[in-house]
């Protein structure tokens, strides 16, 4: 028998090297390292674990020793943004800061307390700057009509009402920005803690300027008094009426629908009598879908 041949019956079978499994021993080295690896794992997550609890233990029990950490200098510096005119000292001053307070004695929640309480104020952000600086950002109510009332003195005062209702003294306001700025009138501000309770429902009458403003400027240039005897916050209300009088209309009543469609209304009124040579009108009541009664 041939020596090349196997003993059986079956033909001879030719195995490839790439069939045969070959078993490589593991490196060393990539053993020691990937074990390395675990311990400084292990070791790290150990550490972390400990400084965490050692930084509770200083928050709840020595505080002073974090202050001597860092953030122990007083505040040397404030520094204000705001979207309106209140002005750096004002700041200042109502943040009423104690001399030498340092930056982490400073509480936040009292001096936004302290800001905030101002109607002027809407919205107020205050964070601290290492290592020694206070940041505060305001937002401020902008006016949307002027309204006069008596002062502390007796005197009478002119304040402003933003389109959430609140009244605010405008600090810092240029008079020439505000000069023809319409009035308001026929409400009844009710006084609290030395600060007026938002107008109810007067988001409504903030809609009917804003509308008046951006789509019909040319009539609302000519508004001088927004008259609320009429108004009823309530949206049910039936009757309810916003009266506007005008340098050439003497009284305008808006219902509290579509704004848009009744400016539009008046808009025509206003084109038409005065191509008919009428530049003075007494009444316009825009309350109505089919007719606008008119007195010349």
């Amino acid at each position: 028998m041939s020596r090349g041949r196997r003993n059986g019956s079956g033909p001879t079978q030719v195995r490839s090297w790439k069939s045969i499994q070959q078993k490589v021993p593991r490196s060393v080295g990539t053993g020691r390292r990937r074990k390395n690896r675990h311990v400084a794992v292990l070791v790290g997550a150990i550490l972390f674990s400990g400084g965490a609890i050692f930084l509770s233990y200083l928050l709840l029990f020595e505080p002073e020793r974090l202050l001597r950490v860092g953030g122990d200098r007083p505040i040397e510096e404030v520094v204000f943004e705001t979207d309106g005119t209140l002005s750096h000292q004002w700041v200042l001053e109502k943040l009423e800061l104690p001399e030498d307070i340092t930056l982490i004695q400073a509480d936040i929640f009292t001096l936004l307390e302290q800001v905030e309480n101002h109607p002027q104020v809407q919205k107020c952000i205050i964070r601290k700057k290492h290592p020694s600086t206070l940041v505060v950002k305001i937002e401020e109510r902008k006016p949307v009509l002027r309204l006069r009332l008596k002062g502390a003195d007796g005197a009478p005062e002119t304040l402003y009402v933003a389109e959430d209702g609140t009244i605010f003294p405008g600090l810092g306001l240029d008079p020439s920005l505000t000069r023809r700025m319409p009035f308001l009138t026929g409400v009844q501000p009710v006084e609290v803690n030395n600060a007026y309770v938002p107008i109810p429902g007067f988001s409504v009458v903030a809609d009917l300027i804003e509308t008046a403003k951006i789509g019909y400027p040319e009539i609302f240039r000519d508004w001088r008094i927004i008259d609320l005897s009429l108004f009823d916050p309530d949206p049910a209300a039936s009757f309810s009426a916003i009266r506007v009088r005008s340098t050439n209309i003497k009284e305008v009543l808006f219902g509290v629908g579509d704004f848009g469609e009744e400016l539009l209304k008046l808009k025509d009124v206003v084109d038409l009598t005065r191509e008919q040579g009428v530049t003075k009108l007494k009444r316009v009541d825009l309350r109505f879908d089919e007719s606008v009664p008119m007195l010349p």
